[in-house]
């Protein structure tokens, strides 16, 4: 939840490293933002936001039947094949868990490939259609056993976690040696909001355009920052690239369903920002943030 309104730019202290920081980036809806001098993040002051708790997400499913799970799955399953051969190729083993599953699309296809694959999903409604209808195996995180498992996916997960740097400190002591942790986050300013800030065309005033908005989204990150966060917590890249749409790692939903609505125009417009997306990936400015990580086995000391 928001706790204040306030707007002050008194130094806030970095989710990542804990440093201080007076960096202005911007406003996003009145609230300041700010950018870390040394890992690079930028990020709302944690004194006066805190994240939401999630449980009302995929709400709207609560109607859904097996014939809509099932075509949502089917849009999915090819975008998810690939990404799991590339996480195949680096894992050891074929235990992964995939952290906020929501309906646990992701697991499904997983398990169909041959991997013993689990979900952790706040959203109760998201789990009730994981377990009805694509028969996902959901967990609480605390009672995963240490060094149990080989992969994590969190896909659009870590920028909303008030404390990133310990939250992937849990995570390390899952994984077996030599695991891997694969997370998606979006760009805190795809070329799309790039070129529009620099235009100044924000849609709200004096906003900056950008993938940060409280209380969901509390940190953003580029190709560089979530490096420098993962190094922190003791994981060397495998992978670090930006995406966007008609990527192997974007997620149909969009398309499909702007032509399941007849939205025709939506596709229009989304599509344009898409495209100019795409070409952002040449300088590092696509729609997301693809990592892919390795944990290393020297000790890391995390204080948050």
């Amino acid at each position: 939840m928001v706790a204040s309104p306030a707007v002050s730019l008194s130094p806030a202290e970095c989710p990542v490293c804990f440093v201080p920081s007076t960096r202005f980036w911007g406003k996003r809806t009145s609230l300041p933002m700010y950018e870390c001098a040394v890992c690079g993040v930028i990020f709302f002051d944690r004194r006066t936001i805190q994240g939401s708790n999630y449980g009302h997400y995929y709400d709207y499913t609560t109607d859904w039947d097996a014939e809509r799970v099932s075509w949502e799955l089917k849009i999915r399953t090819a975008k998810f094949r690939r990404q799991l051969k590339r996480l195949g190729g680096y894992a050891k083993g074929r235990a992964l868990l995939d952290i906020g599953a929501g309906p646990g699309y992701y697991c499904r296809v997983a398990r169909d490939e041959g991997w013993d694959a689990s979900a952790v999903e706040i959203s109760p409604s998201a789990a009730a259609i994981g377990e009805k209808y694509l028969a996902v195996r959901y967990v609480r995180l605390e009672d995963v056993p240490a060094g149990s498992l080989n992969v994590i996916t969190c896909h659009h997960v870590v920028e909303h976690i008030d404390w990133p740097l310990s939250f992937l400190g849990v995570l390390r002591q899952k994984l077996a040696p030599g695991g891997v942790i694969a997370a998606h986050v979006p760009h805190r300013e795809c070329l799309s909001f790039w070129i529009r800030n620099k235009l100044g065309l924000s849609a709200h005033g004096s906003d900056k355009l950008c993938t940060l908005y409280a209380p969901e989204h509390l940190t953003g990150f580029t190709r560089e920052s979530l490096a420098a966060l993962f190094r922190r917590a003791g994981f060397a890249p495998l992978l670090l690239r930006t995406a966007s749409m008609w990527s192997s790692y974007y997620d149909p939903f969009f398309f499909k369903n702007y032509t399941r609505r007849g939205d025709y125009i939506g596709i229009v417009k989304h599509a344009l920002r898409c495209t100019a997306d795409n070409f952002g990936i040449l300088f590092g400015r696509g729609e997301w943030v693809i990592g892919h990580f390795r944990k290393l086995e020297d000790p890391v000391s995390i204080t948050k």
